[in-house]
C-alpha cells in the first residue's frame, strides 16, 4: 500500500503533479482498475502510462484490454505515442501490452534491480 501511495506523487524528471492522472475504473460501486498517465512525457507529444492494475478477480475477461482501447481511442486526440515500462520478467505483462498492440523499443532501464522493457505505441489520429 505505501508503494501505491508513492506512485500517487512520485514524478519522473521535469514533470509535476499537474502533469499526472491517476485514474479509477468502476463498475457501479466497484474499483476494477486503476490507471497512473503522465501528461507529455517524456516528450511533449507521448503520453505515459506508469501504473495499470485490473482486480486479478476479473483478469482474463478482457477488461483491461477494453480499457486500453478506449484509453488510446481518447489519447490519439492529443498524442503521436503513448509509452510504458513492463518488468521483462514478468511475461504477463509482456503478453498483454504486446496483445493490445505496444512494441519493445529496444530500450530497456534497471529499476529497483529489476529489468524495465520500454514499449510503445503509435496513435494515428494526431
Amino acid at each position: 500500500m505505501e508503494s501505491l501511495a508513492n506512485d500517487l506523487v512520485d514524478c519522473p524528471p521535469g514533470k509535476e503533479l499537474s502533469d499526472k492522472y491517476f485514474l479509477g475504473f468502476w463498475d457501479k460501486e466497484r474499483l476494477v482498475a486503476i490507471l497512473d498517465l503522465i501528461d507529455g512525457y517524456p516528450t511533449e507529444d507521448t503520453a505515459y502510462i506508469g501504473l495499470f492494475m485490473v482486480d486479478s478477480r476479473l483478469a482474463g475477461q478482457g477488461l483491461g484490454s477494453k480499457i486500453i482501447a478506449e484509453l488510446l481511442s481518447q489519447l490519439a486526440t492529443h498524442f503521436k505515442k503513448v509509452r510504458l515500462g513492463y518488468v521483462e520478467s514478468n511475461p504477463q505483462a509482456s503478453h498483454f501490452w504486446s496483445k493490445v498492440g505496444f512494441c519493445p523499443t529496444g530500450e530497456v532501464k534497471e529499476l529497483a534491480g529489476k529489468t524495465i522493457v520500454i514499449a510503445e505505441y503509435a496513435l494515428d489520429e494526431y
